[in-house]
């Protein structure tokens, strides 16, 4: 019997490729399978009569160090039971390379999340020092076309100034992202005044439009609080963003930027001190080519935080330019 059990495992030694032992109830070695020099650094007929050494107390994996080679092993049990015959049968696995090549995967993962964060901090570095001068570009522009200028001198320093501020927009937008790549972006939350965040908007458009013959509005509806504390410059950028694509791809008519408070139902009450909450939505309507409908997309919702005017009419204490918007071209 014994020698039958001797057979099958050096049988499923050789299908799996690990080493096998039988143990008997003391735990002595009675035979191990050919490959168990690897793991135990001995030829495997001179395991035979020598004590397993490795306690096994449980049927399930358990990994272990071979303290003869340092090789990691998955060990297994597997209890024998055959008329008066009780023996155990051991599986060990060597995962030495596997967990090697885990630990190096690892190390190259950080490395590779090191090297990303390192390029963002670059990225976000250098942006904000071209952006800086830039700043400056626009500051110079703005005081020059509040001089005597002809008509012609006039319209050139325009389109310098539109052209620096789309500029200035994309390197914001490379700072936001480098930002957000290194988790160091957050909103800021500032007093503003909504009107003229919307107004700072309108008037980089404003020649364009001009020039385009469009009408180019700006509607605030009543329920809309005027004082607000938030992250203006964000909001900002994307209104850039949407009423920038309405003027460039409207050749006649008007683009209108809309901005309502949603139904009362959307928005949250008070909250412990006294801040009403509501959301705003930021609506940007054209004349332009429009978008097929093969190609648009519903508008997406995201879950916003509130923003509150204080009941009283003074500045809100924390306000917060909320996520959710609609756009509609």
């Amino acid at each position: 019997m014994l020698e039958r059990l001797i057979r099958d495992t050096d049988a499923i030694a050789r299908l799996t490729g690990d080493v096998l032992l039988l143990l008997d109830p003391a735990g002595v070695i009675l035979h191990a399978t050919s490959r168990a020099d690897t793991l135990f650094g001995v030829a495997a007929g001179q395991l035979t009569g020598l004590p397993f050494g490795i306690p096994v107390t449980s049927r399930g994996e358990t990994e272990v160090v071979m303290t003869s080679t340092g090789n990691r092993v998955l060990l297994r049990r597997e209890d024998i039971r055959e008329g008066e015959l009780r023996l155990t049968r051991i599986l060990l696995r060597d995962v030495t390379a596997f967990r090697k090549a885990e630990s190096d995967l690892a190390m190259a993962r950080e490395a590779a999340k090191a090297a990303e964060k390192a390029k963002s901090h670059f990225l976000a570095n250098i942006t904000h020092e071209i952006r800086t001068p830039m700043i400056g570009v626009l500051g110079m522009t703005e005081l020059t076309l509040a001089t005597n200028l002809t008509a012609k001198q006039h319209e050139y320093l325009e389109m310098a100034r539109h052209s620096a501020q789309s500029l200035l927009t994309v390197l914001n937008d490379i700072v936001d992202y480098a930002r957000i790549e290194i988790g160091a972006l957050e909103l800021a939350q500032t007093p503003f005044i909504l009107p003229d965040t919307v107004e700072e908007v309108i008037s980089i458009f404003r020649p364009l439009a001009i020039k385009k013959e469009l009408r180019l509005e700006y509607r605030q509806g009543p329920e809309v609080p005027r004082e607000l504390v938030g992250d203006a410059s964000r909001l900002r950028q994307i209104l850039i963003n949407l009423v920038g694509n309405a003027v460039k791809f409207t050749d006649v008519g008007s683009v209108l930027l809309e901005v309502t408070t949603l139904p009362e139902e959307r928005a949250a009450g008070p909250d412990g001190e006294g801040n009403r909450h509501c959301l705003l939505a930021f609506t940007v309507k054209d004349t332009g080519i429009g978008i097929p409908r093969t190609k648009s997309r519903p508008s997406s919702t995201a879950s916003p935080r509130p923003m509150s005017p204080r009941p009283d009419g003074t500045r809100a204490r924390a306000w917060d330019w909320p996520s959710y918007a609609t756009w509609s071209r």
